[in-house]
């Protein structure tokens, strides 16, 4: 008779214990410690201690892996920059041979507001979209400067995305491929309109840029695709001249995997549009990301 409260008392704990470890996932509070005066106590501090322990491994292998991802992708964002820079170099040197010195001051800004903003991605990769709107605005300086005001350059942002954010760095390569690829004749003269508009739907932030130039042929236009879901697949040189596009797509599919679209339609003779749908993401949930 004198047995049972006894039991009772042992089975308790030991039964506290068993359903801690049961139920412990990785990245759970540390379970508590049951004080019993007796050996459950130690198995009990015992398992607390592992429970300690492996959550301090799981986050240095997250920091770890963070890390890592974060240097990839700013090896993909930079990409684009020594063919941007190469291009901007010859805008001013185009200048420097008309004498045009007050237009090469003012490229000259807008591309060191420019590179501030691209060697800003060492530190975060994400960014609010009225940010990457005003470095936009800067390329655009530089490019009517280029073009002697020749390409209008259209905004249709709803207010409500503003303080969203987007990938850095993508809005001036899909216009910088408007510019050269869309707009640009084989003479290298250029005219025309390139509209970039931005909104919020069913949770996406949709990011559409067109332009109203040569467009692109149906053949090409598939083997861009192509090229998109399979970049070791070979392609022609004029594919290959899109490359702004495949970067993108290659760094929005690095950040958000399957949840994402990127689409392009195209009409020789009329145009191109470039759709990207992206999750809607307030800033301070990517704070993580900005190591």
């Amino acid at each position: 008779m004198y047995l049972i409260p006894v039991n009772e008392k042992m089975l308790h704990p030991i039964a506290m214990l068993a359903e801690q470890i049961h139920t412990f996932s990785l990245g759970d509070n540390a379970v508590n410690i049951l004080h019993t005066g007796d050996e459950i106590e130690d198995l009990s501090l015992s398992f607390h201690k592992m429970t300690v322990n492996i959550n301090q491994q799981a986050e240095t292998l997250a920091r770890q892996e963070r890390n890592e991802a974060i240097t990839y992708y700013k090896l993909l964002a930079t990409q684009t920059d020594p063919h941007f820079i190469y291009n901007t170099m010859n805008i001013i040197n185009i200048l420097a041979r008309q004498g045009n010195f007050n237009e090469i001051i003012q490229v000259n800004t807008a591309l060191t507001r420019v590179l501030r903003e691209r060697l800003n991605t060492q530190n975060i990769v994400f960014e609010k979209i009225d940010k990457e709107i005003a470095a936009l605005k800067q390329y655009q300086t530089i490019m009517d400067y280029r073009y002697h005001h020749q390409v209008t350059f259209e905004y249709d942002i709803d207010p409500s995305v503003l303080q969203l954010v987007i990938p850095k760095n993508i809005l001036q390569p899909l216009a910088e491929n408007s510019y050269y690829h869309g707009l640009t004749r084989e003479d290298g003269s250029i005219s025309g309109t390139i509209g970039l508009v931005i909104y919020e739907m069913n949770n996406e932030v949709i990011i559409e840029l067109s332009d109203d130039g040569s467009g692109i042929s149906p053949e090409t236009l598939s083997e861009i695709k192509v090229s998109l879901q399979s970049p070791s697949q070979i392609v022609s040189e004029e594919t290959t001249a899109h490359i702004g596009l495949e970067n993108i797509y290659r760094r929005v599919q690095y950040l958000y995997h399957d949840n994402f679209s990127m689409d392009i339609q195209s009409t020789p003779g009329y145009g191109t549009t470039v759709s990207l749908s992206l999750p809607s993401i307030p800033p301070d949930s990517t704070s993580e990301k900005k190591r």
